[in-house]
């Protein structure tokens, strides 16, 4: 018949909770504190009797139960370490817990720092990388945060430290690391639906819509843009979608954006460094596009000149003139040819 039995310490009245199958008599546990209890106190000053006879298939059940009931796996009570039944967690009611920590600490010192920790050498985190991402092609491996979003990441709330900023930083400075986050964002943009793709688009826009931004956002949005815009296939795939949202435009929203832009180019004043800028982008163009000058040319010749346009016409005829009778009248005078 197999038993639950209670070993007293007749000293200091600890108990300890255990099964036999058996029943043997001379049978005092497994317990680690009991066998060092034993050593320290001597065998003759415990009591050992049985508190219950079970079957087999109850026992553990039932060790359990008594553990809970006399409360021995505390400190102070009894020598059990665990709740009972098939073992468990030997090691957070230790009675010599902070003696154990402390020499771990000790022999742990100066081993595991720097090139002498394995977690932190070069091969072993190339290995561990090359198994990570063979499990993950292959299926073996199923990624933590499949299918999760990043409210259910582990990590989201923490505060990181300076320290694993700078990493971060110098991580993603790295042009690999670029280009798989670059092909990643690509490969989940193009697995979405139409309709998720307009609701990004709005969520965007109504965050962005009446914030003022500064003169540098302005300035780096504008560099971003130039460099953008600077790559030929850029500059068509932005001309076809251009054009593909105008043919979507009523014939509204179509006037409403030439009065927006006329106004903007009637109020603006362009210094000479944006008119050479300009001029360069558009001979540019015409080099790519030859047609495109003589589309232009007879659309400027159809299209009546606005008053502002006019005038600086005249504005400029009249400087010209005044510095020929200048120079004219300097040639008289000393009666050499002025280049």
């Amino acid at each position: 018949m197999s038993v639950i039995y209670k070993i007293t310490n007749l000293i200091n009245n600890k108990i300890y909770v255990g099964k036999d199958v058996k029943n043997r008599s001379y049978y005092y546990g497994s317990g680690k504190v009991l066998k060092f209890a034993i050593k320290k106190y001597g065998k003759e000053n415990f009591k050992k009797e049985i508190i219950e006879e079970c079957d087999k298939e109850q026992l553990s059940k039932r060790e359990v139960y008594w553990i809970k009931k006399l409360r021995s796996n505390t400190a102070n009570i009894g020598y059990n370490l665990t709740s009972g039944g098939e073992g468990g967690d030997t090691f957070t009611n230790n009675l010599y817990k902070k003696e154990i920590n402390e020499k771990r600490s000790k022999s742990l010192k100066g081993k595991l720092s720097g090139e002498k920790n394995p977690s932190k050498r070069t091969e072993v985190r190339q290995r561990i990388s090359k198994t990570l991402k063979s499990g993950y092609s292959s299926g073996r491996i199923i990624p933590p945060m499949l299918n999760k979003t990043m409210s259910e990441n582990p990590n989201t709330g923490q505060k990181r430290t300076r320290k694993q900023k700078e990493r971060m930083s110098i991580a993603q400075q790295n042009p690999i690391v670029k280009l798989k986050k670059s092909y990643s964002l690509k490969k989940t943009w193009q697995n979405k639906t139409q309709q998720e793709k307009d609701e990004i688009y709005k969520k965007i826009s109504d965050k962005n819509t009446g914030q003022k931004r500064t003169k540098e956002q302005n300035e780096s949005n504008r560099q971003a843009q130039i460099k953008r815009f600077s790559n030929i296939e850029n500059r068509k795939k932005a001309s076809i979608s251009q054009q593909i949202r105008f043919q979507n435009e009523t014939t509204e929203q179509k006037e409403e954006r030439i009065h927006k832009l006329k106004l903007y180019y009637q109020n603006k004043e362009f210094t000479k460094e944006e008119r050479k800028k300009r001029s360069d982008t558009m001979k540019k163009r015409y080099q790519e596009n030859p047609e495109l000058k003589d589309k232009i040319s007879g659309l400027r010749l159809n299209k009546p000149r606005s008053e502002r346009v006019k005038q600086k016409i005249s504005e400029g005829l009249k400087k010209y003139h005044k510095q020929r009778i200048e120079k004219v009248n300097a040639e008289m005078v000393m009666g050499v040819k002025i280049d």
